[in-house]
């Protein structure tokens, strides 16, 4: 491949990440500030009603005061003075720092102090009446009778006054709140504005421009060995690039990365053998595969997350880095595969019984008869009858016929060997096949499962006879008769000898 007119890819990407980066950052800064708006407004509206909630004690400090006061020129009893004055000295202190913390901030109160300079204004106004109730108070505290009386009388001359101002700054505090809750919602606004603003521009003048330029990157990379690679790397099917002889893996791609669980990197370390868990009988398979000139689609099987899986291959050479080398293309079908079998033993089986049908059956006899020639073994075949079906279907209904098909059947399949196998030939007849068994051990199995269906009838107090009549043949006694047509021809042979002897002895 020749490099025409390819631009440098280190600057591509630089510059796609730079766009990138800065259509994140803006993102990212309007996220920023919303989320730091959305906190200042939290903690200013906590503020806002601890400095509501103590203008709002204030009131009711002065009027315990007042209260006290009146207590104390009415008390009784020295005990009743004393905790009148512990009160007033306590709520005048309490009262006295929460007026200064309103107005210049208090930590231990959590009060900002950044007033407004209208409720500054209000504060100012009401600080004569205020001044005058703690002097008023300090003098009930420790002066005589008449200085008490006195005092009282100026606490209550200006508490009105002072009651009506803070009624004033609470209604202000609030307003000035709503207010803050009102600007900070129409920020909010703002801030959703503008972030979708910023997308619309960002899509318009970043991401736009930059689908441009991936795809006039793209035309050329296709006329290049760089445009090569990165097509290999971004191909949605997996990829795996191999030396020619050897199948060494030079590189992945990221869907094969995914497919086999491995990192890109990782992948040359290993064989492709090693890399796609292929057993050792499989190996010269698809070492024979690989060696074609190319391979369009062919099944072929390895070893994928544990469990043993089929895919399809693809093979085609390309040259790279100016030399040849081997792009290998693999589709995971193991779904389709199970599916497919699946389908394949549905059509296997016969839908009465549940045992093989006639084609199925005869195929796996011709792999049994197979086997059994190679390993030299002996394979034994028994051919079944159900004896008076006919009459039971024109006496007893279809049903019950059907009924005494399915109760044989499951003696055939339940009464045989782990690996033995049977099936319906169609209507009444039946055949086992015996895999590496003498003849006189399938006939008594054979025999075992007549005695069965037998007794059967008389333990259901069936109106009708139930048996079946069998023939057993052998391949070590069928002479040179080794093939499954020859072989079942045979069983059948002996199954109506059989039968017509049962009816001559009956």
């Amino acid at each position: 491949m020749a490099d025409i007119g390819v631009p440098d890819i280190q600057k591509i990407s630089h510059s796609l990440r730079r766009r990138y980066i800065l259509a994140l950052s803006i993102i990212a800064l309007l996220v920023v500030f919303s989320q730091v708006l959305i906190q200042f407004a939290l903690n200013d509206q906590e503020s806002d009603s601890r400095v509501i909630n103590i203008a709002g004690r204030q009131r009711m400090l002065s009027q315990r005061i007042s209260k006290c006061a009146l207590l104390l020129e009415y008390s009784p009893s020295e005990t009743q003075l004393f905790f009148c004055r512990e009160e007033i000295r306590y709520s005048v202190d309490l009262w006295a720092k929460s007026h200064v913390g309103l107005q210049r901030g208090d930590a231990e109160l959590g009060l900002p102090g950044n007033n407004s300079s209208r409720i500054m204004a209000m504060f100012n106004k009401i600080e004569p009446q205020f001044q005058a109730i703690v002097r008023a108070s300090k003098v009930i505290d420790d002066g005589d009778a008449v200085q008490r009386r006195n005092a009282v009388a100026t606490i209550l001359d200006n508490q009105a006054e002072f009651l009506e101002g803070m009624d004033e700054i609470v209604f202000q505090y609030d307003v000035e709140a709503k207010n803050k809750v009102n600007w900070i919602k129409q920020m909010e606004t703002s801030i959703l504005v503008i972030t979708f603003i910023t997308l619309i521009l960002e899509a318009c003048y970043i991401f736009r421009p930059a689908e441009k330029h991936i795809q006039r990157t793209f035309e050329e990379y296709r006329r290049s060995e760089s445009g090569f690679k990165r097509l290999f790397d971004i191909a949605p099917t997996p990829m795996m690039m191999l030396t020619p002889h050897e199948y060494g893996v030079v590189r992945i791609n990221h869907a094969a990365s995914n497919l086999l669980n491995i990192s890109k990197d990782e992948a040359g370390k290993w064989t492709f053998s090693e890399l796609l868990n292929i057993r050792d009988e499989e190996a010269a398979n698809w070492r024979s595969i690989l060696s074609r000139d190319s391979v369009a689609g062919i099944e072929l099987p390895m070893f994928l997350r544990g469990n043993d899986a089929r895919v399809l291959a693809f093979t085609t050479h390309t040259s790279f880095a100016g030399k040849p080398h081997l792009v290998l293309g693999l589709v995971d079908i193991t779904d389709k595969h199970i599916q497919h079998k699946q389908l394949e033993l549905f059509a296997a089986i016969d839908d009465m019984t549940g045992l093989l049908n006639r084609r199925a059956f005869l195929e796996k006899l011709d792999i049994a008869l197979n086997k059994a020639k190679q390993d030299n073994q002996e394979l034994s075949l028994a051919f079944l009858d159900i004896d008076g079906l006919k009459k039971v279907n024109d006496t007893y209904g279809h049903q019950e016929g059907d009924w005494y098909i399915s109760t044989v059947a499951f003696y055939l399949r339940d009464m045989i060997r782990k690996n033995d196998f049977s099936g319906r030939l169609g209507g009444d007849e039946f055949a086992i096949a015996f895999p590496d068994c003498p003849r006189r051990v399938a006939e008594k199995i054979v025999h075992h499962i007549q005695a069965q269906v037998e007794s059967l009838a008389v333990f259901l107090g069936k109106p009708y006879a139930m048996g079946i009549s069998i023939g057993v043949v052998s391949t070590r006694s069928s002479g040179d008769e080794e093939d499954s047509d020859s072989l079942l021809c045979l069983a059948d042979n002996a199954m109506y000898q059989q039968k017509n002897l049962r009816h001559r002895e009956n």
